[in-house]
C-alpha cells in the first residue's frame, strides 16, 4: 500500500505541474486541489508547512487519503480491495 500511495503522490505533483504549464484552468484534479487548499489547508503555514509549496502537501495528503478509504473498504467488506471497491463502499454507506 505504501510503494501505490508513493506512486499516487507523484503521478498527482506531475499532474499538477503539466496543469499549470499548460494553463489548463477547472480541470478536476485542480479543483480538488482547490477544495483541499480552501478547506483542509486553509492555513498550512500554521502547521510547519510551506504555504508556497502547496502542490507537494496536497500530492500527498490525496494519496493517503486514497490509500486510508481503500484500507476502510477492505476492513467493511473483509475482502480485498478491487475495481468495484468504490460500489461496494457507496452501498455499505446507505
Amino acid at each position: 500500500m505504501a510503494h501505490a500511495a508513493r506512486l499516487v503522490r507523484s503521478i498527482v505533483e506531475d499532474r499538477l505541474t503539466e496543469l499549470k504549464e499548460a494553463g489548463e484552468a477547472n480541470a478536476p484534479l485542480q479543483d480538488v486541489r482547490d477544495e483541499f487548499r480552501e478547506v483542509l489547508y486553509a492555513h498550512p503555514q500554521a502547521a510547519g508547512y510551506d504555504a508556497k509549496r502547496f502542490d507537494p502537501l496536497f500530492a500527498a495528503a490525496f494519496a493517503q487519503t486514497l490509500a486510508f478509504g481503500l484500507l476502510l473498504v477492505r476492513e467493511a467488506t473483509d475482502r480485498a480491495v478491487g475495481r468495484e471497491a468504490c460500489r461496494t463502499c457507496r452501498r455499505n454507506m446507505r
